[in-house]
């Protein structure tokens, strides 16, 4: 049924559409996720524990094998964003190989000024990025439908994809990642500001938002915000009110495989909660859970929120970007004191509870043909 201009435009609509790209974007990719993540979060209890130095090669070829996906994943986001808008999926790669490209990477690391044809581009980091190669290959997919009425079938497998990489990539560099890094921006020196004037709301937005923000690759944004707070006041004091995200979205997980009855759910929530819970990684439980049932997701958030508000009022600043697990959260109480530890408390214990209760019963789950 063809839906109006009105009812595709309604806040349900646009939030189920919303809810249903990311799904379909990011689910094929729950498996590799989840194993690149339990790699990741051993090779970090290794290092934890004293067991492996950092700086011993073992180390870092177990590091790499986990935190390999992450380091690449816009060429994976690339790959199922184009089976979800139909592009073309290895010219989406190729876009996506072009933007974490290492002389591209080296150009940012460096701050060398750089030009296209003379326009200028103001390179941003995309290792890692989420948003700049999905709004690049939805960029692509609609460009192709153009292209590929005016060019004849026999010519179109040669002219079609040279054209698209040749005008999608200019585009990504010039004026996607630069919008989108802007945004992300934005958003973080909004919230810097809100922290500096009215710190336990802004604790409550910081951990509301943060779990959307990592959803869309906004939190990056906040990067420069962190570091430049770091530098300037010896500290940084945004995101220790996001303190209790990770351990909300495992808190989700684990009260979804604590109520589901259905096997394949266990099998996917029990290794998402241990991801976030001991290796700090999320993704599994946001992207192939939480989100995807959308109540425990909420939880998760709201739980962040009033954990965000301990940690806001009492003013708590970390002294670098550190990853939030439970390994780490000893240092992070040493850090933050009993505000830490209650907002954590609240976003494993209250968001695993709550979703228990009110978040996920296995009427929402839809079978699997």
């Amino acid at each position: 049924v063809k839906k109006t201009w009105k009812e595709k435009l309604s806040p349900k609509n646009i939030i189920n559409v919303f809810i249903d790209t990311v799904a379909g974007i990011f689910l094929p990719l729950m498996g590799v996720m989840m194993g690149a993540s339990l790699l990741k979060a051993v090779a970090i209890m290794c290092s934890t524990f004293g067991w492996l130095s950092p700086e011993n090669t073992t180390y870092t070829i177990l590091y790499a094998i986990g935190d390999g996906f992450f380091y690449f994943m816009p060429i994976f986001l690339a790959f199922t964003a184009a089976k979800k808008f139909d592009a073309e999926r290895f010219v989406s790669v190729a876009i996506a190989a072009a933007m974490v490209y290492p002389d591209l990477t080296a150009l940012y690391s460096s701050g060398t000024e750089t030009q296209f044809l003379g326009i200028p581009v103001v390179l941003i980091s995309y290792t890692s990025s989420v948003l700049p190669i999905i709004v690049a290959v939805y960029a692509q997919s609609k460009l192709e439908k153009v292209l590929k009425k005016v060019f004849p079938k026999i010519i179109r497998s040669i002219f079609v994809p040279v054209l698209t990489l040749l005008i999608i990539v200019p585009v990504s560099l010039i004026v996607i990642g630069p919008v989108t890094d802007l945004i992300g921006s934005g958003i973080g020196n909004g919230l810097g500001w809100l922290v500096d004037t009215v710190p336990a709301v802004a604790g409550f937005a910081l951990g509301v938002l943060w779990p959307i923000l990592i959803i869309f690759g906004f939190h990056w944004g906040l990067v420069p915000v962190v570091m430049n707070n770091i530098m300037v006041y010896g500290g940084d004091m945004l995101l220790p009110c996001t303190v209790a995200t990770n351990f909300a979205m495992a808190g989700a997980a684990l009260g979804i495989w604590l109520k589901t009855k259905k096997t394949s759910v266990k099998s996917a929530a029990l290794p998402a909660a241990i991801s976030a819970l001991v290796g700090g990684v999320t993704e599994p439980a946001i992207y192939g859970l939480n989100l995807k049932y959308k109540r425990p997701f909420f939880i998760a958030c709201l739980c962040t929120g009033v954990g965000g508000i301990f940690v806001g009022m009492s003013g708590v600043m970390f002294p670098s970007v550190m990853t939030t697990c439970i390994l780490t959260l000893p240092a992070l109480i040493g850090l933050g004191g009993a505000s830490v530890a209650i907002a954590s408390a609240i976003g494993f214990f209250g968001t695993a509870v709550l979703t228990y209760l009110f978040g996920f019963n296995d009427s929402m789950v839809k079978e699997e043909e």
